[in-house]
């Protein structure tokens, strides 16, 4: 077997990745602990975030302790037969990208591990996750693999969050707005945040009552889409609100994702309390056609 079809695709049991995509597509997961209610739960391959949804929606939400650099470290030292790429929550949107990045310094410098901050939550890093780990599954080697996430990234992924009461979120992520300090929040008003791609960082948009109604009117914050996307809208708390974007984002979109569903709360544990976000990330096809495009261009630059 050629060594492009050793590449391993790692993410960390933060990410709600399905069992069936993590016993098909052979994706590492780094445990991490779940905390629903009273119950201590693992987050592994075994028993993936997916699978403990139901509980966490049950009692409203869950407390998710993040890996450490030790627990990436042992399994990317488990794992050390081919090359990996390694995907997990950018650092500025309460991910554990920097744990990763911390345990893969720490590897001997022959190790192959690949790292991709993903500017993206809930189902957009799902979907990431088993988009590259299919990509390796049919040979893509591992620059192809990081090529077709960094045009991903850059030109079919987009991520808004709408909170009320963001004033936890502020506090954790140490966001900044006007004069460099930290973002003031307004007791009981909504913040309106955009995910730049480029950096994962949450992007302060706008703030006041009711600026969840003036999301039908945003178009600019979905500009330089270049793919046909998916969307999906998750919320707690917004079940109008949710409702009225579905019918509406296919307009504001530019005519056409070619799906848009409407999710839970399931955003555990990025955000909690009520909140709304808009997910957008290609097709399955789009995402095929950048793979195609990204082994080309490997191919290319091999010459």
């Amino acid at each position: 077997m050629a060594s492009e079809s050793l590449v391993r695709v790692v993410t960390d049991g933060s990410v709600a990745v399905s069992p069936e995509s993590i016993a098909r597509l052979n994706i590492g997961i780094v445990p991490c602990q779940v905390v629903v209610g009273r119950q201590n739960m693992t987050s592994d391959s075994q028993t993936p975030l997916a699978l403990l949804s139901a509980q966490i929606k049950k009692s409203g939400g869950a407390r998710i302790a993040l890996p450490q650099y030790t627990d990436f470290l042992k399994v990317y030292r488990d794992l050390q037969q081919g090359t990996m790429v390694s995907i997990h929550g950018a650092p500025e949107l309460g991910g554990c990208g920097k744990s990763a990045r911390l345990a893969r310094n720490l590897l001997p410098v022959r190790s192959q591990v690949a790292l991709f901050e993903a500017p993206t939550v809930g189902p957009g890093l799902s979907f990431l996750v088993e988009a590259a780990a299919g990509a390796a599954e049919r040979g893509a080697n591992q620059r192809a693999v990081q090529l077709m996430l960094e045009r991903i990234r850059e030109e079919a992924l987009r991520t808004i969050i709408l909170v009320r009461n963001a004033s936890d979120l502020v506090g954790r992520l140490g966001l900044r707005g006007w004069r460099s300090r930290v973002l003031p929040v307004i007791p009981g008003s909504e913040v309106l945040f955009a995910v730049t791609p480029t950096t994962g960082r949450l992007q302060f948009v706008a703030q006041g009552f009711g600026v969840g109604n003036t999301l039908a009117q945003r178009g600019d914050l979905f500009r330089g889409l270049g793919h046909v996307c998916d969307v999906v809208v998750v919320h707690s708390g917004y079940e109008r609100l949710a409702q009225k974007l579905v019918h509406q984002l296919p307009a504001l979109l530019g005519g056409g994702p070619a799906r848009v569903e409407m999710a839970g709360p399931d955003m555990t544990p990025y955000l909690s309390g009520n909140y709304l976000a808009i997910l957008v990330y290609p097709t399955v096809q789009a995402a095929e056609q950048l793979e195609k495009f990204a082994r080309r261009m490997v191919r290319v630059f091999a010459k």
